[in-house]
C-alpha cells in the first residue's frame, strides 16, 4: 500500500493525516508566527518522517502556504493532487448530491458537506470551527442549503485588541461564567459562550424545519467549542475531528486506499 498524506491548509494551522503500511497518523502544526517559519517547520517534518514513496492530497484555504507545499513537493518529485472545483462537481454528480454554488465553494466547505461517516439518510448541520467558523446546512437529500460565517474563536480577542483603545489581547481560556466582571473573562466569555449559543440557538431553529437534523462539530477550535457547550448544558451533538479529512478522501475517491481505523470509526 503506498504512503498517502491527506491536508488541509487552513490560515492558521494544517491538519494532516498520514498512513503507510503498518500506522496511521493524525497531527496538527498551528501557526504561531509569520506564515513562513511556520511552514518551515512543517515541511521539515514532512521531510524528515513522511516523504519516502509518498501521494499528497490536499484542500487548501490559504494560497500561498499551499503554493509553497505544492512547489515544495514538486520539487521532490512526489506526486501532490490539489481538490478543485471540476473534481468536486464530478463528486456531486457521482454521489446525488445538490450544492448550487459549487462553482465558487471553498474546498474546505466541500469538504464539510461531503465528509459524512454515517449512513443515516438524515439532515446534518455541521459547525466547522478554525479561524473563520461555518454553520453548514445539508437535508437529507443531500441538498447543500448554505450557512453563515462569523469571526472564529481566536479572532475575537484579536479584533478586539487591534480596534479599540482600551481593550487588550486576552489569550482565550474557557471563563467559569459566562458573564463576568473581569474584562478578560468578559472577553473571553464572549468568544466562546456566545458561539457556543450561535450553534445551539441555529441547531434549534432548523430543527423545527429538519426534525432529524443532526449536528457535527468538527475543525481547529472544535474541542474549546465543545468544553464551552458542556458549561451552557448542551449535549446533543457528535464530535467529528476527522470531518474535512475524509471529505478529501471521499472527493478524490480513495478510500479503498486509506485503512482509515482512525478517521472512519464508527459513530
Amino acid at each position: 500500500m503506498k504512503n498517502i498524506l491527506i491536508l488541509d491548509i487552513g490560515n492558521t494551522m494544517i491538519d494532516s493525516y498520514y498512513q503507510n503500511e503498518t500506522n496511521e497518523f493524525f497531527f496538527t502544526i498551528e501557526r504561531k508566527g509569520q506564515c513562513d517559519l511556520f511552514l518551515e517547520s512543517y515541511l521539515k517534518k514532512i521531510d524528515e518522517y513522511f516523504l519516502n514513496d509518498l501521494s499528497v492530497y490536499i484542500s487548501s484555504v490559504n494560497r500561498p502556504a499551499e503554493k509553497r507545499i505544492v512547489d515544495y513537493f514538486t520539487h521532490k518529485q512526489t506526486p501532490i493532487y490539489s481538490l478543485n472545483s471540476l473534481l468536486m462537481e464530478k463528486y456531486i454528480k457521482e454521489n446525488n448530491f445538490t450544492i448550487n454554488n459549487i462553482a465558487f465553494l471553498g474546498s474546505d466547505l466541500f469538504a464539510d458537506i461531503v465528509g459524512s461517516n454515517y449512513k443515516n439518510n438524515k439532515a446534518e448541520l455541521v459547525a466547522d470551527f478554525g479561524t473563520a467558523s461555518k454553520l453548514l446546512l445539508v437535508d437529507q437529500n443531500k441538498t447543500f442549503h448554505g450557512g453563515c460565517i462569523f469571526p472564529g474563536i481566536y479572532s475575537c480577542s484579536k479584533t478586539l485588541s487591534a480596534q479599540t483603545d482600551l481593550l487588550e489581547f486576552t489569550p482565550i481560556e474557557i471563563p467559569a461564567n459566562i458573564i463576568s466582571l473581569k474584562t478578560d473573562e468578559a472577553i473571553n466569555a464572549g468568544a466562546l459562550y456566545s458561539a457556543a449559543f450561535t450553534v445551539k440557538g441555529y441547531y434549534e431553529y432548523l430543527k423545527m424545519t429538519y426534525p432529524d437534523l443532526h449536528l457535527y462539530i468538527t475543525g481547529g477550535c472544535g474541542g474549546i467549542l465543545i468544553e464551552a457547550m458542556k458549561k451552557i448544558r448542551f449535549h446533543d451533538y457528535t464530535f467529528d475531528r476527522f470531518r474535512i479529512i475524509r471529505g478529501i478522501i471521499n472527493a478524490f475517491d480513495i478510500k479503498d486506499k486509506i485503512r482509515g481505523n482512525m478517521i472512519y470509526e464508527k459513530k
